[in-house]
């Protein structure tokens, strides 16, 4: 199966304010303010990414399509929801082969924070008449650990003071091992 996930919203405060990272990162003027916003919530998108937690209240759309025979269990199809916590489920759809949405209510989630969403199977793999499911839902982690901000407060001075690649001939794709040594014990394992 495949799943793609939309952010369709975001409210809430940053789990670090300008204040902190300018003191983290010795800053005493406001001329960069602007800036420093920036690269905090640049930063944490790319924190909440790694992890697969929401820091901020989102409302988000994951879809679900192609399965292949191994996604099949019984007669259901269990959908993992890419990010966690979640607070809400606000609706599961089936998408048919044209394109429209109908809403469900035959579905079960089970979970406490990370969330499946047991669906029967009503896709044919052989026959192609529906497409996938559209679970729309809310996410948002009100209990951020101390070293996640510390870690969003690291990679956003980072950030900060190296506004250009300067890395010659060396990949940048990752984030800073300090940062996912931090990160890594929030990180999403499936066992």
């Amino acid at each position: 199966m495949i799943i793609q996930n939309q952010v369709v919203s975001e409210s809430g405060d940053e789990p670090i304010t300008s204040s902190y990272l300018k003191n983290f990162i010795r800053v005493d003027f406001s001329t960069d303010d602007a800036i420093i916003t920036s690269v905090i919530k640049s930063a944490r998108m790319l924190v909440e990414q790694f992890i697969e937690q929401a820091l901020v209240t989102k409302s988000l759309k994951a879809y679900f399509y192609n399965f292949e025979a191994w996604d099949e269990e019984g007669s259901y199809y269990n959908l993992t929801l890419p990010f966690s916590p979640v607070t809400a489920i606000g609706s599961v759809k089936v998408v048919g082969v044209d394109g429209t949405e109908t809403v469900t209510t035959d579905y079960v989630a089970t979970g406490l924070e990370e969330k499946n969403v047991r669906v029967n199977r009503i896709l044919s793999l052989t026959t192609g008449t529906n497409q996938g499911y559209i679970v729309e839902y809310t996410a948002v982690n009100t209990a951020i650990a101390e070293p996640i901000k510390q870690a969003i407060a690291m990679l956003a001075g980072e950030m900060y003071e190296n506004r250009q690649d300067s890395a010659v001939d060396v990949s940048i794709a990752s984030l800073p091992y300090n940062v996912t040594a931090i990160l890594r014990p929030y990180k999403k394992t499936f066992i």
